[in-house]
């Protein structure tokens, strides 16, 4: 018992320190702003999930615990993810999420979690403009050599 008590605690050293584990923060990092560029709807120019697909897992384990919904929050898979931001996007005259700060990344192994403050910005069909800012905590797992999102929480009411 003892034994097991203290593996499990040196796995966990591991496991969130990065000991004996290398780090590709260039990829990950890389992997972000791929994701963030993804967002960009110019005006009069139709938005495609294109980009996206590249930086997203692009299977039915993805999931995103999404704040901009209008009509769910939880949305489980590539394709659904897709069926509804490819039109959503497209329902603006123009869009894009950027990074305001990256708060913190920690990576081991295949796997890294990216936390940042978004900006979301975005003119409305009748002119008005959206500009506030939203966590954004991103999952990532490395599949086949490359950073894919696994995983996307967004929430509005930026307060620090």
């Amino acid at each position: 018992m003892v034994r097991s008590v203290v593996l499990a605690a040196a796995l966990s050293f591991v496991m969130f320190s990065g000991v004996g584990c290398a780090t590709d923060t260039a990829g990950v990092a890389k992997a972000k702003a791929e994701f963030f560029g993804s967002w960009t709807k110019a005006s009069k120019q139709v938005y495609t999930t294109d980009k996206l697909k590249t930086v997203v897992a692009n299977s039915r384990d993805f999931l995103s615990f999404d704040g901009m919904s209008q009509g769910k929050t939880v949305i489980e898979g590539w394709q659904a993810y897709a069926d509804i931001w490819g039109p959503g996007i497209n329902g603006f005259q123009t869009a894009s999420l950027t990074e305001q700060k990256a708060v913190r990344t920690w990576i081991s192994g295949d796997l890294a979690i990216t936390a940042s403050i978004a900006h979301i910005q975005a003119t409305l069909p009748d002119g008005k403009k959206l500009d506030m800012p939203g966590h954004l905590t991103l999952g990532w797992q490395k599949i086949d050599g490359q950073w894919k999102l696994v995983h996307e929480h967004m929430s509005l009411g930026v307060k620090e």
